[in-house]
């Protein structure tokens, strides 16, 4: 035995335990035991070699029907004296030796092409829990032979460009015992049923009456380490205690054969004791039947160590629908929108109960099987309370709210700590005066960098799709002048500027996107002078308007003395909107009128006139925190496909007073190519 080999190691109490159990004996060769030279606990037939022996009369009978050699091998079986039981199940054939050793030969996967189109895939382009793994690793691996296709540089590119650090894992033994810690574990293999031996609590191996181990179904995985003839009690401890099997599963093609291989497998005990995932982490293990009723004990191992999310097949399954469904999934919980079938416009990043929901819909969740029933279906199980929601923050959309200088970001981000978490804006971090799940309350500078643009969200390094809050800077031009009495004049000249996120967005994947309506509030360093002046005669007595104010938007200016109240409407469907208009004062007067005449000098207030424009019109709350309507005069107006404006004014006749604007190009409008934007 070579004492520095894992698993090789036994102590006192192991030995005494082993003992018990009437599987040790001792030949030739030394100390022997389940995995040992005397695989048959007291035969004359090693395992080694009844191994060799098994393996070869497997691969003699592989250009036969999957039927016919399944018979054959359960026949050949039944001669090998050494073992102690043998039978057939859906997945194969199983046998155990008399100490216990598992052995399961695998026939539910056979060699398949992948659908055209599916051979690679580039780096994607990455602009009803709502957590993200943590931390930041995801562990790819293939055990699977050559005649099969490497999932591992399909999977990986979708990973890559959303940050995550890869591991290529080679999936044996040794590299799965003390596993811990991975965000998202992937691993391509086989899977099948076996039959494991009993044992009590103290670990000894029970017996039925004529001596045989009594045994109990069980799911495993192929691990990549092969059985090594020359060191058969490699990983004893390991299979004396039911962590490891023996299986025999296809691997390669020689000039045109299948051939097995016999390798060790994993089972629930294995992942008990040897394997822990990352919080809230995405477990996914691409094999045949790894998540069916006979894999439930399997499944729970790995919810037991941490999975957020645990994702396998139902049945037997093939290359092609794991790649096919695989490339789908990781498309929508990532949003890199490079998978078929791409959505158009592109996406965001969706949890994955709405990934399963769109899958299904797409027909992408069941696929043809060689297994009972001819289906598989790739499925998720949650432990109680899953906080996993999905791979990378999703925002759904902006809205600002002018009064707090703050904009408010819906979706799902997870509660991360606020060390791993960031928002930027136009790219400047944003501070941050709340997060929650699903609602993100961060700073909004009123001018400059960081008060309007790309919008992002980080956390723990996954960054989220990208929107945009875009601004209008529009410039009043007031003028109300009496016809009767020239040159008397009131004249303003105004900033206008709004910001809002008008990109329309998807509530869910592979539906249509949602045009709203938004609405949006003047900003608090908007407004601008407005003067009354002139004088004008009429007989002996002469009228004077005089005066300056500075009117200020009302939302952020609490104490702003003159009022300029404006808001924004934008139909992103139809493009068409409206601009409210109206004036406000807290102080006694506005401006002075003084009519001087030869028996005397008289002042009065003089308050600037003020049409209904184009009549009432109703702009909703931009915050959405109510659903209260405000009701003031305004016009209407229609967009460009940019959201711009163009130059227009308005004349009320019966007032004497003109509104005019410039025409507007909006800074940082919607970009028709981000996810959720409409090519237009």
């Amino acid at each position: 035995m070579k004492q520095n080999e894992p698993g090789n190691n036994i102590d006192r109490r192991e030995f005494l335990r082993l003992a018990a159990g009437g599987v040790l004996t001792v030949t030739a060769a030394g100390l022997a035991g389940c995995g040992g030279g005397n695989g048959g606990g007291g035969g004359s037939t090693d395992l080694a070699g009844s191994v060799r022996s098994i393996n070869d009369f497997v691969n003699s009978v592989q250009t036969q029907p999957r039927d016919t050699r399944i018979q054959r091998i359960a026949a050949y079986l039944k001669t090998r004296n050494e073992l102690a039981s043998s039978g057939v199940n859906d997945a194969g054939i199983w046998a155990v030796y008399p100490d216990g050793v598992p052995l399961m030969i695998l026939d539910n996967r056979q060699p398949d092409q992948l659908p055209p189109g599916v051979k690679s895939v580039g780096n994607p382009r990455v602009s009803r829990g709502a957590e993200l793994p943590t931390p930041l690793r995801a562990r790819l691996i293939n055990a699977m032979g050559s005649a099969f296709v490497n999932e591992v540089p399909i999977v990986s590119p979708f990973l890559t460009a959303n940050g995550y650090s890869v591991v290529t894992d080679p999936g044996t033994v040794d590299s799965l015992r003390g596993l811990a810690g991975d965000g998202v574990f992937y691993m391509s293999s086989h899977g099948g049923i076996c039959q494991i031996p009993v044992f009590d609590a103290n670990g000894v191996l029970q017996r039925d009456g004529t001596g045989k181990p009594l045994l109990t179904p069980s799911f495993g995985i192929w691990t990549s380490t092969k059985f090594d003839p020359a060191n058969p009690n490699q990983y004893l401890a390991d299979l004396r205690a039911g962590r490891l099997g023996l299986g025999s599963a296809l691997a390669n093609t020689v000039a045109g054969v299948n051939q097995n291989e016999m390798h060790y497998w994993i089972t629930p005990a294995w992942v008990s004791s040897q394997m822990a995932f990352g919080l809230n982490s995405l477990v996914w293990f691409s094999a045949c039947q790894s998540d069916s009723a006979a894999s439930a004990a399997f499944v729970q191992a790995c919810l037991a160590k941490k999975a957020g999310l645990y994702v396998g097949w139902t049945n037997f399954v093939s290359s092609a629908a794991c790649v096919v469904a695989g490339r789908f999934i990781f498309d929508r919980l990532l949003g890199s929108n490079t998978s078929n079938p791409k959505e158009n416009p592109p996406q965001r990043p969706f949890d994955y109960e709405n990934v399963w929901q769109e899958l299904h819909k797409q027909g992408l969740d069941t696929h043809p099987s060689s297994g009972p029933g001819g289906a598989t279906t790739i499925a998720f199980s949650a432990p109680a309370g899953a906080a996993f929601g999905l791979l990378a923050p999703t925002i759904e959309y902006a809205l600002v709210d002018e009064s707090k200088d703050q904009a408010i970001l819906k979706g799902t981000f997870g509660t991360p700590d606020p060390s791993q978490r960031a928002v930027l804006i136009g790219g400047l971090e944003a501070t941050v005066q709340s997060w929650a799940k699903d609602k993100i309350v961060c700073d909004l500078p009123r001018t400059g960098t960081g008060s309007s643009g790309d919008v992002v969200v980080y956390v723990r390094a996954h960054k989220s799709n990208v929107r945009r809050i875009t601004e209008w800077d529009i410039h009043l031009r007031y003028h109300w002048s009496l016809k009767d009495t020239p040159p008397l004049a009131v004249d303003g000249a105004f900033k206008a500027r709004f910001r809002a996120d008008v990109g329309d967005y998807r509530e869910t994947p592979g539906v249509a996107p949602k045009k709203p309506i938004r609405s949006a509030r003047l900003t608090s360093d908007s407004g601008g002078p407005m003067e009354a002046s002139g004088s004008h005669s009429d007989g002996d007595c002469t009228t004077t308007w005089s005066d300056q104010v500075q009117v200020q938007g009302t939302w952020g200016n609490p104490n702003a003395t003159y009022i300029l109240v404006c808001a924004l409407r934008v139909d992103t469907d139809t493009k068409q909107g409206a601009i409210g208009i109206a004036l406000g004062s807290l102080a006694p007067k506005w401006f002075t009128q003084t009519i001087a005449c030869p028996n005397g000098t008289q002042t009065a207030p003089l308050a600037p006139a003020q049409s209904i424009l184009g009549g009432v019109e109703k702009f909703l709350d931009p915050t959405e925190q109510t659903t209260t309507e405000l009701p003031i005069p305004g016009l209407p107006l229609t967009f460009g496909n940019d959201f711009s404006l163009t130059a227009g004014k308005f004349i009320d006749a019966v007032l004497d007073l003109t509104l005019e604007w410039d025409a507007v190009t909006p800074i940082s409008p919607p970009d028709p190519s981000a996810a959720r934007s409409v090519k237009r």
